[in-house]
């Protein structure tokens, strides 16, 4: 199950956040026509995963497009997803201090 809100929007970022499991290929779409939906006003898509359980690499290509056009940002997610989204680039790795 996935629920999708859009927090708020405008001009310059849309705020949508993702909760549940992103898995199944409708769950998937659904996530990146809402995307769309939102970057068709906005300049930036801020993605709110910080109650995604579940990510499937099938949604990563989606994302990692976004983030190419400088059109998305991550800006919570929870531990399930942090190993993931870094090793894919979606979101920085923590710096090693020697």
């Amino acid at each position: 199950m996935i629920r999708i809100d859009i927090l708020s929007q405008n001009a310059d970022q849309a705020v949508m956040r993702v909760a549940g499991e992103v898995w199944l290929d409708d769950e998937i779409n659904l996530v990146a026509q809402e995307g769309k939906r939102c970057l068709e006003t906005s300049k930036l898509l801020v993605l709110d995963l910080e109650h995604l359980h579940y990510l499937s690499d099938h949604a990563l290509p989606q994302l990692k497009e976004w983030q190419a056009q400088g059109r998305l940002q991550i800006s919570k997610h929870n531990y399930r997803l942090n190993d993931l989204l870094q090793r894919h680039g979606l979101v920085p790795k923590p710096e090693v201090l020697p």
